[in-house]
């Protein structure tokens, strides 16, 4: 269940970290250009039990919906998370409704 979210960009650097300390618990994203500068960041407030997969890939289509809010046309994905990315690789089997939602935020 999605309690807030919130995004910065217009080359404001404040961490993620700082948002988390205002929203409580959740997960995030930060979009960076090629040269590292910080581009948007969002924060999700999220009080749910997810497992830290589920976090993990939340965290991840956060990313990809800022990236295509932004009409970014190509991404590169990092994680501290091995089967998140396996899975976005699609080396790992799919985990039902979360492979939906991705495939639907894809460009046609």
């Amino acid at each position: 269940m999605l309690f807030g979210t919130h995004q910065i960009g217009n080359g404001q650097n404040p961490t993620l970290m700082d948002h988390f300390q205002l929203i409580g618990r959740g997960y995030g994203a930060v979009l960076r250009n090629s040269a590292g500068a910080l581009l948007a960041a969002v924060a999700v407030q999220d009080q749910t039990l997810s497992s830290i997969n589920v976090l993990e890939f939340k965290a991840i289509l956060q990313g990809l919906k800022l990236a295509q809010s932004l009409s970014l046309s190509k991404v590169f994905i990092e994680s501290d998370s091995s089967t998140a990315i396996a899975w976005v690789r699609g080396r790992a089997a799919s985990l039902g409704r979360l492979f939906v939602i991705t495939m639907s935020c894809s460009p046609s």
